[in-house]
């Protein structure tokens, strides 16, 4: 079968099928990582991971809709796994946390202090949540199909967003008052 471009076939997957698959969805797999990780090294690694697992299991995809499919999913899992390893590190170090607030603000054109929060605030959800996150807002999956590349129901997905907006916005709102307004509101003794 011939669709976009690409033969798919069963047998390994070819020289010329990689670099097209590799062209094509380069920036997809990067960009998960990357929004996924805010580590642009750690999401290079992942980004080359997965290529180099599709070299091995290419034979597995049989059409342009599964690689795009299986793609999602080996990256988010990748993600997820690499989140975990790095979970008692829980903050970035300084420059790398510049580094990823100054590409997020030339990315968006943001305002600056908003971009740090929500930095800061996305670094501390679950791995689970913060991809599921990324699934939903950057890649615009639904629940069913953010459910198909996580290996969750779509009530798992939704109760993994709702949480993590909840959680966000709890600190997102904490966050906006100044410290003077959170003494001023806690009753005197």
């Amino acid at each position: 079968m011939v669709e976009g471009g690409l033969s798919w076939h069963a047998m390994r997957m070819d020289a010329v099928q990689f670099e097209r698959a590799l062209a094509t969805h380069q920036r997809m797999v990067f960009s998960i990582a990357l929004h996924s990780l805010r580590d642009r090294t750690l999401a290079e690694d992942v980004t080359q991971d997965v290529f180099m697992a599709l070299l091995q299991h290419g034979a597995e995809v049989d059409s342009d809709e599964h690689l795009v499919y299986w793609l999602r999913r080996v990256t988010t899992r990748r993600c997820i796994d690499q989140l975990r390893r790095q979970r008692w590190r829980r903050w970035l170090p300084l420059m790398e946390s510049d580094a990823v607030e100054v590409a997020t603000q030339n990315a968006s054109g943001s305002d600056p202090l908003l971009s740090g929060r929500l930095e800061r605030t996305l670094r501390g959800l679950a791995p689970i949540e913060r991809v599921a996150l990324v699934l939903r807002y950057q890649e615009d999956l639904d629940a069913a199909e953010i459910g198909k590349v996580l290996g969750l129901s779509s009530d798992a997905v939704n109760k993994h967003l709702r949480r993590a907006l909840a959680q966000m916005k709890v600190r997102l709102s904490g966050a906006a008052r100044p410290q003077s307004a959170q003494a001023a509101c806690r009753p005197q003794d």
